[in-house]
């Protein structure tokens, strides 16, 4: 059970941050397309723009951004995941009734996207997904040796570490990338990494005041 209140946690707080009244995003979140260990996955956290790589039409975003608002964004199910915010008085249950909402919002979106993409933008995730799997799996393996020496108590070098794995894991998933992007989806995604990074840079100095 308590896997089940982790997941609709999650869901429920990435749905909480979006309803803030901030904009709708350029480009549709990676957690429509790429899943990770069964999970959606938002692929463009660790690597960023990669979204940009399917080439959206404007009608396509529109679409994708409204399928996403009339299910897992729609305001029924923000306020059901919402609910066991700080409910301590919430039973197995009750998680299970809301997960089961998150999981049926989740599965009516994936099939409203399904009709959205064009066939080629459904073969690219597969592509997309296993570049980044293979990416940051060479990457930890080029680094093992370094995290062998720094030994788990030192835990000021294991977060320099992870950060040179997504550091080294970027450069090895672009380089997948460009076997099978066109110059012009490349061009989109680095154009689109370096519109996310500004936007994280700017929220965080407007976290703390900057």
């Amino acid at each position: 059970m308590k896997s089940v209140f982790c997941i609709a946690v999650s869901i429920v707080c990435t749905l909480m941050i979006a309803a803030k009244g901030a904009k709708a995003p350029s480009l549709p979140p990676g957690d429509m397309f790429f899943t990770m260990k069964g999970q959606p996955n938002a692929l463009e956290r660790t690597f960023p723009g990669i979204t940009a790589a399917f080439l959206f039409t404007e009608d396509q975003k529109t679409a994708l951004n409204e399928a996403y608002q009339q299910t897992v964004g729609s305001p029924e199910v923000r306020a059901k995941g919402a609910s066991l915010k700080n409910n301590s008085t919430a039973t197995d249950a009750d998680r299970e009734a809301v997960h089961k909402q998150i999981e049926d919002a989740r599965a009516e979106l994936q099939k409203r996207v399904a009709t959205i993409l064009t066939l080629e933008q459904k073969a690219q995730i597969a592509e997309i997904q296993d570049a980044a799997t293979d990416g940051l799996r060479e990457a930890r393996e080029a680094l093992a040796p370094e995290f062998a020496a720094a030994g788990k108590g030192d835990k000021s070098k294991s977060a320099e570490l992870q950060q040179k794995v997504r550091v080294e894991a970027e450069d090895i998933f672009e380089q997948k990338l460009e076997k099978f992007l066109t110059p012009a989806q490349m061009e989109a995604v680095r154009a689109a990494a370096e519109q996310q990074r500004q936007a994280e840079e700017q929220a965080r100095k407007n976290k703390l005041g900057k």
